[in-house]
């Protein structure tokens, strides 16, 4: 029993550090529950404090420091920092007046390096089709029939999207434009696994699974990239409910295609494939398979052109589907934010592995610039709109798109522009925002007004509104953990700090990350085994997975975070997804030390340092 538990305190859960732990010049802190003006250490766990038999053990301190209040809308916490330490090594924060301890973390600046393997290893695992592993066999070997004639379509392969056993365009192949990047960025640990030589890794071995998955999924006369397999049915769907909510779709679909099926083509049970438009599937798709396009090309020459003409068949239908294909008339898909953001991107793509020249990349640029919002410091969620842009997993993609358009960009006025607008946002928008909480954390967006009744807006400037998370009353009654927005902050602001060159940014990109892994009120790492106090998942058909990503914490009516860490399988805070799990892949492969780059690593001790032995010869003595 340690001394907080006899003192009738739970040592655990009030004395919050990420689980995973920091770089060694990173800025470093401890968020502790509730006004605490005392002193804390920084504990090194390699270091025990002599105790006699039986005793518990106790850890030296290597730094004391002092906890600070902070007031926020979250309520009353006190925050310490520890940035002074820079030594790698596995440590702890006690708060010795009372004996409250956090979990253990690292100081190393690979701290966070072992986790893209782990989420590797995760898709892997979540593949659809002719694979099997240890606990599943081949799946959806019969998928599918196509939802407007009901002729069979070759849809099979693919990686799962969440923890059901759905096939969504828009997210499941997110992890393939992950692994390019990592496969640019990252070493690869497992040196055995890498061929070197022919400029093959892991990643893109991996990669090729969904990339040949996305071929299935376009329709070869028009170029139409369909929406998903398996995604439901329109059974939800009550008055005042739309497709599409803060710019994520798929709001009403049911659980009807959520299911095995019997492997076996025209028996009758093949999944639907959804054959309908969606822009921001179109554009997302035509965005992997041009970075595929370029990426392969001297790998694997045959299927990088496979990749290129299908991104350009993709590129040339655009924002011209067949009404057919329209879920709803009328929308005018082109003027929105989320849509221009990966339509820049695509564009770009394109024009790397020289599909369109330069003018289509500036044209898409300045459609997105169209809809920055110079009062808000952020963009509208449409043109000629006025209400801000929101997205639950897409939700800093104008950041995303701009900052790779102004690293390509060859016109340095037009470069300087564009890095304007992303000083500007980070100034009036972004770091106002995170600094309203200690942990730093980028709320879900500003309002003009209040979507919903019943639930709390709180004021902010110049008449806006925000919430930290989504409403819980609102009638599209989808009420998101936003892991995928978290994910999506950190990819842009490493990019944005890395072409900006501002430190700033890259601290607050690991804020982001930091909050899932532990770093938040319920002490808890919303990535399954990793770190500790994970919920048990929303994952019915494959189960409970390391590197599995949860959806995290979605909002009360009072705009507080909620987690179910009941065990009750709550979806919207728990169920596994790969729009985190891609994000956070992405960000760490300019947050994580890139090939080659010098790292601090536990293991050597520093003479004259902690726990170092004394030097042959010397005294301490006199």
């Amino acid at each position: 029993m340690s001394g907080a538990a006899e003192r009738g305190l739970h040592p655990l859960g009030n004395v919050l550090v990420n689980h995973l732990g920091f770089r060694c010049h990173a800025r470093k802190q401890v968020i502790v529950r509730g006004a605490r003006e005392e002193a804390f250490e920084l504990q090194d766990m390699s270091l025990i404090r002599p105790a006699g038999m039986g005793a518990r053990e106790g850890y030296r301190e290597v730094l004391v420091g002092r906890l600070r209040t902070v007031d926020s809308p979250l309520g009353k916490y006190s925050v310490g920092d520890f940035s002074g330490c820079t030594a790698p090594g596995i440590y702890r924060v006690e708060l010795p007046g009372t004996g409250e301890h956090s979990y253990q973390f690292a100081i190393s600046d690979g701290a966070f390096g072992w986790l893209p393997a782990l989420l590797l290893n995760f898709v892997h695992n979540w593949r659809s089709g002719p694979f099997e592993n240890e606990l599943r066999g081949p799946t959806h070997l019969d998928d599918a029939r196509r939802s407007d004639n009901g002729k069979a379509a070759d849809a099979v392969g693919g990686w799962y999207d969440a923890g059901d056993v759905r096939k969504w365009m828009v997210h499941s192949n997110l992890p393939a434009l992950a692994f390019m990047d990592a496969h640019e960025r990252l070493p690869w640990h497992y040196a055995e696994w890498e061929r070197v030589d022919e400029g093959w890794s892991p990643w893109l071995l991996e990669a090729l699974w969904g990339l040949d998955f996305m071929l299935k999924m376009q329709d070869p006369a028009t170029g139409m990239f369909f929406e998903d397999v398996g995604g439901g049915g329109n059974s939800r769907k009550r008055p005042g409910m739309s497709w599409w909510y803060e710019n994520h779709s798929g709001c009403y679909a049911d659980n009807a295609g959520n299911r095995f099926t019997d492997n076996a083509t025209d028996s009758g049970d093949e999944r639907p494939l959804r054959v309908q438009y969606n822009p921001i599937a179109q554009f997302t798709s035509v965005t992997i398979l041009a970075r595929a396009a370029r990426t392969f090309a001297a790998l694997d020459p045959g299927r990088s052109l496979r990749f290129a003409e299908a991104a350009g068949r993709g590129w040339r239908l655009g924002l011209d589907p067949d009404p057919r294909y329209l879920e709803s008339a009328g929308v005018d898909f082109g003027a929105w934010t989320a849509v221009r953001s990966w339509r820049c991107l695509a564009a770009l793509e394109l024009h790397r592995c020289g599909g369109l020249p330069w003018e289509a990349v500036d044209t898409a640029a300045d459609a997105l610039l169209e809809n920055f919002d110079a009062k808000l410091g952020f963009w509208r969620n449409q043109a000629g709109g006025s209400e801000p842009f929101r997205g639950v997993l897409h939700s800093a993609q104008p950041l995303i798109a701009l900052a790779q358009f102004a690293r390509a960009s060859t016109e340095p006025g037009r470069r300087a522009k564009v890095e304007d607008i992303l000083r500007r946002c980070l100034d009036e928008y972004v770091f106002p925002l995170a600094s309203l909480t200690p942990f730093g954390f980028i709320p879900f967006g500003a309002f003009i007004q209040a979507s919903s009744e019943g639930d709390l807006y709180r004021p902010w400037r110049d008449g806006y509104r925000y919430r930290f998370l989504m409403p819980e009353h609102h009638p599209q009654s989808i009420n998101h953990g936003l892991a995928g927005h978290w994910t999506s902050w950190a990819h842009a602001l490493a990019l944005t700090g890395s072409l900006l060159g501002d430190a700033r940014c890259t601290e607050l990109a690991w804020s982001q990350l930091q909050w899932l892994v532990g770093g938040n009120p319920f002490n808890s790492s919303l990535i399954s085994g990793v770190g500790f106090n994970n919920p048990m998942p929303h994952s019915r058909f494959l189960g409970t997975f390391p590197g599995g990503f949860c959806t995290a914490f979605n909002g009360s009516s009072d705009d507080r975070p909620l987690l179910d860490l009941d065990g009750n399988a709550q979806w919207n805070t728990t169920e596994y997804w790969m729009t985190p799990l891609s994000n956070a892949l992405m960000a760490l492969s300019h947050l994580n030390p890139s090939r080659g780059a010098a790292s601090g690593k536990i293991g050597r001790l520093e003479r004259g340092g902690p726990g170092a032995p004394e030097p042959s010869g010397s005294s301490r003595a006199g």
